[in-house]
């Protein structure tokens, strides 16, 4: 349990994720491979799913899923294999009015999705409404979903990212982070609130009250990741016109909790893992910026922000400054620690242990999805 704390520009209101062990962590087993003779031939280049609007990637057991919200409101899901081939024709996950966002994470054979938009039947007409939040749990080799479960009514305003965010823990119990509607805090009567909840089974109950700013940024969550044993969330406020994001660390063996603020005046573009360190990679007014947070009771320290992969005969390596993984040892925002000229603005990535997936969106609400492999020493697109 994590008590009352403050910081400028935000608060903890409370935080009590009661996470359960291994036995009661979102897991059915794993998927079971497919047999060669299932596996289809490698696909060629990349290819564009035609109006799709938002959208996430992410690894699987047997190579990737990319859930994508067309514009007309329907949630589907394109099961991809491990070299980033499809298989079969996407599954219809739910129904909207409209969706703006959405967040996908995979831990033990389940799959979680979350988004934020109106749902037909449940919210009217999307015109002056506000949206909710709503999640959907999935295995993804079978694609059988639970009904669309409404979560907690979102907060007013444009289509914007940074309003969802999914980690998953050291014993694969997946974690949601979310806006929910405005309410009061210490700064004021009208503040962006932050709700916490771990995503299961349905029914399962809200874990924490969250966190609160009056001045929250435009997208304002930067992400939320786990490592170490040590969950870590950003935030990103705006003051006197400039942004800042506080990034937080609870770890609860033993209990301990702080919060950093990071890269003034850098507006985030994501929080990954690199092994078990978090790192935030920004936007600033010279250039990338970037900072580590190696743990919960070691402070932060400025990172390098140059971005490098290379392959080996251990496949791809990242390096981020003075940093060097494999990319299997990421997690997180992947595309937010890649160069940006392989994953730009906007993309989402995922290693599925054979592919590199790049989605990234196109003029008309488009996702073009690219593919990348090792050969020799360099990462190459994926044309055959």
């Amino acid at each position: 349990v994590v008590g009352v704390c403050a910081w400028p520009g935000a608060t903890i209101l409370g935080l009590c994720l009661a996470w359960g062990g291994e036995g009661a962590a979102c897991g059915a087993e794993a998927p079971k491979e497919a047999s060669a003779a299932q596996v289809p031939e490698p696909p060629s280049g990349p290819f564009l799913l035609d109006g799709e609007a938002a959208f996430d990637l992410v690894a699987t057991a047997g190579g990737a899923l990319l859930v994508a919200a067309t514009p007309s409101g329907e949630l589907r899901a394109h099961v991809l294999d491990a070299r980033g081939g499809a298989l079969g024709e996407p599954r219809s996950l739910a129904r909207a009015t409209r969706v703006d966002e959405v967040a996908v994470a995979a831990a033990r054979g389940r799959v979680a999705v979350l988004y934020r938009g109106v749902v037909v039947g449940g919210g009217g007409d999307a015109d002056g409404e506000r949206p909710a939040v709503y999640r959907v749990l999935l295995d993804p080799e079978a694609l059988a979903p639970s009904p669309p479960e409404r979560l907690a009514d979102g907060a007013p305003g444009s289509p914007q990212r940074g309003r969802l965010a999914l980690a998953v823990g050291p014993s694969g119990e997946l974690g949601a982070l979310f806006q929910v509607e405005d309410g009061p805090c210490h700064e004021g009567p009208g503040c962006a609130r932050f709700s916490f909840r771990r995503l299961q089974e349905p029914g399962d109950e809200r874990r924490g009250v969250g966190l609160a700013t009056s001045a929250p940024c435009p997208a304002p969550l930067a992400g939320y990741v786990q490592g170490g044993g040590v969950w870590f969330y950003g935030l990103c406020t705006v003051r006197d016109g400039a942004p800042e994001t506080m990034v937080y660390a609870i770890q609860f063996e033993p209990r301990y909790a702080v919060a950093e603020p990071a890269l003034p005046g850098a507006w985030p573009r994501g929080l990954a893992t690199l092994g078990t360190t978090a790192v935030l990679i920004a936007d600033a007014p010279g250039g990338p910026a970037a900072a580590a947070f190696p743990s919960a009771t070691e402070a932060r320290r400025p990172l390098n922000p140059r971005r490098q992969l290379r392959c080996d005969s251990a496949g791809p390596q990242l390096a981020l400054g003075a940093m060097e993984v494999p990319l299997a040892d990421v997690a997180g925002d992947l595309a937010a620690v890649l160069p940006p000229d392989l994953a730009p603005d906007g993309s989402r990535a995922a290693w599925t242990g054979e592919r590199l997936l790049v989605a990234e969106p196109q003029p008309g609400d488009a996702v073009r999805l690219r593919r990348h492999r090792c050969e020799g020493a360099s990462l190459v697109a994926d044309s055959r």
